[in-house]
């Protein structure tokens, strides 16, 4: 109100009379004129925004600020994607050229860290080295990377620092069947994803002591990110903590520090308070360990996050109770997705707090302030990454939460059966 008034009283003449230098009238019906023409001015530019639906948005979790405006989705179009969108399901389900297919994997693909077989001793999941890594596992790495870190005479410039890439780069071939669609295989086939890379996770966790982070995720579809159609997942291993996650993980301390729960904590409960009182709120599905919901400040359409309802900062550290009711919540929620949005491509985290290093870190209880979750985003086109997130560092969505939420928790209360599933694993589809 204050730098209202001063706006105002700039733009008009000040006139004083005497004796008492009262206003004169000339100037009250100047201020008067002003302030209306001010609120008129306000008050349009507000109905302006609602009309256009437009808010920002805080995520808490993540600090992200996001603008939502449902009317930039009847923007006109003039663009197509480039080249068409293949689907898994589309495919055959062998394919003699894929490097992931039965057969002859043995010659086209390392040898298997970890196979999960069935009761012939087939194979159903593979966990093999990347033929293309990122970062290579070396011997006496913890050593290597100490003594990189620490030495000052490593490199000769303090601006242009580089080191080894050291590290674990896996993927996991997740079915034998080339077409079948994570979100089509069934609950069992999402079970034993999830017991892979919990299994995997603990074993470079065991072997490796040096590995600060660990890394799952899956790249579902081209424009995701993926190379081949065979349904796989990958999992990164690094030997220190990537400053965003450096970041995340201090604001999460400094959140619980100042507030005594942590803010995952606090956002779940937020949000269950808000469905058990009928408001609207953004919860997809839950069950006895987990919740699935779309965050109020979502980056993207349908951006679905699975959230532990107990404390639990490393997925490594996960349970089999835990993990049996996590593979039922994250099957319905990819079959969710796949059925509302026909096949979507999406990019899948599991996002796990850094493993405890040395000094000052392994004092520290990281389940009290920070949690790991699923992120699933799917990749919808148009607007999920341009000028205005590249230079303003915020994202756009022109969906609002609420809405994509409901949207899911419909689709699967109806039953239907997703039709893009194909033939093969349609016993898996009911």
């Amino acid at each position: 109100f204050f730098f209202a008034a001063l706006y105002v009283a700039r733009r008009c003449p000040i006139i004083e009379q005497t004796p008492g230098h009262q206003l004169s009238v000339l100037t009250m019906q100047c201020l008067t004129a002003k302030v209306a023409a001010l609120g008129r001015s306000l008050s349009g530019r507000l109905r302006s925004a609602q009309r256009l639906n437009s808010t920002f948005r805080r995520n808490a979790i993540t600090d992200q600020w996001v603008v939502f405006s449902e009317g930039r989705r009847d923007r006109p179009t003039q663009t197509k994607p480039q080249g068409l969108k293949v689907k898994t399901s589309d495919g055959p389900p062998h394919d003699p050229k894929c490097p992931f297919c039965p057969g002859d994997e043995d010659s086209k693909t390392p040898p298997a860290l970890l196979e999960l077989k069935d009761a012939q001793g087939d194979w159903q999941l593979r966990i093999i080295p990347n033929k293309y890594p990122a970062v290579v596992p070396v011997a006496r790495a913890s050593e290597i990377w100490t003594e990189l870190t620490t030495d000052p005479n490593v490199g000769s410039s303090t601006l242009l620092i580089e080191r080894p890439a050291i590290g674990y780069h896996e993927v996991v071939v997740e079915s034998p069947i080339h077409n079948l669609p994570t979100a089509c295989a069934g609950r069992d086939a999402v079970e034993r994803l999830l017991r892979g890379w919990h299994l995997r996770g603990n074993q470079i966790h065991e072997a490796d002591p040096s590995m600060r982070v660990m890394l799952y995720f899956k790249n579902q579809g081209t424009v995701a990110g993926a190379s081949l159609l065979h349904p796989h997942s990958q999992l990164v291993s690094l030997p220190f903590v990537p400053r965003h996650m450096s970041i995340r993980q201090q604001r999460h301390l400094d959140f619980f520090t100042r507030f005594g729960v942590s803010v995952f904590q606090k956002n779940i409960e937020e949000e269950i308070e808000a469905r058990d009182r009928n408001q609207p709120h953004r919860i997809v599905d839950q069950n006895e360990h987990f919740v699935a919901y779309i965050p109020f400040a979502a980056v993207s359409p349908f951006n679905l996050w699975i959230m532990p309802l107990y404390e639990q900062a490393h997925y490594i550290k996960t349970e089999e109770p835990e993990l049996q009711s996590l593979a039922t919540i994250l099957e319905r929620s990819l079959r969710r997705l796949h059925g509302v949005l026909e096949e979507p491509d999406y990019n899948m985290v599991l996002r796990s707090a850094p493993l405890p290093g040395r000094h000052l870190q392994r004092a520290y209880n990281a389940s009290a302030f920070s949690r790991w979750h699923i992120q699933i985003t799917p990749r919808l086109g148009a607007g999920a990454l341009a000028g205005f997130e590249l230079g303003s560092g915020m994202f756009s969505n022109s969906n609002l939460p609420e809405n994509d939420a409901a949207q899911l928790r419909d689709w699967l209360g109806e039953m239907r059966k997703p039709t893009s599933c194909p033939v093969v694993s349609a016993t898996f589809c009911s």
